[in-house]
């Protein structure tokens, strides 16, 4: 009879911890990725009402030298020549995340990719996974000084 009192005790303490742990660990991570899936619809919401084809961003930084008097103000400036849309741009680094787009039915991906373009295109292919058809993305990224 008492080992069944004690395996039940643990047991109980046993599915008390899980619990706590899904509250404190799991629950917060889902919070934060529905802020992120929020913005990224901002976003697009924001890119589609522009031309799908040469969507531009500029962004400024100021890159300071050991002479403060010369400030150099660079602009990166992403195109999107085909195959999807830009949904962030860093400016410093270069960085660029795209959602991939199907230029033949319009599917947009809900996967976000990224990578680092600070001058020249990159090129890739992808498979629409609505309509099969291989889709290319091409970027092209240009640096100005100011």
């Amino acid at each position: 009879m008492k080992q069944k009192i004690f395996i039940f005790v643990i047991v109980s303490i046993l599915i008390a911890i899980i619990g706590i742990g899904i509250f404190l660990f799991i629950l917060p991570k889902n919070k934060e990725n529905n802020n992120v899936n929020q913005e990224i619809k901002d976003n697009i919401s924001n890119t589609t009402s522009k031309p799908q084809n040469n969507q531009m961003q500029q962004n400024n930084i100021v890159d300071s030298t050991n002479n403060e008097s010369n400030e150099k103000k660079t602009i990166y400036n992403h195109v999107v020549l085909q195959g999807c849309i830009i949904v962030k741009s860093d400016s410093r680094t270069g960085e660029v995340v795209y959602k991939r787009k199907c230029e033949s039915c319009g599917t947009i991906s809900s996967t976000l990719n990224g990578t680092y373009l600070t001058g020249g295109t990159i090129s890739t292919s992808f498979v629409c996974p609505n309509c099969k058809k291989s889709q290319r993305i091409q970027i092209q990224a240009t640096t100005s000084y100011e």
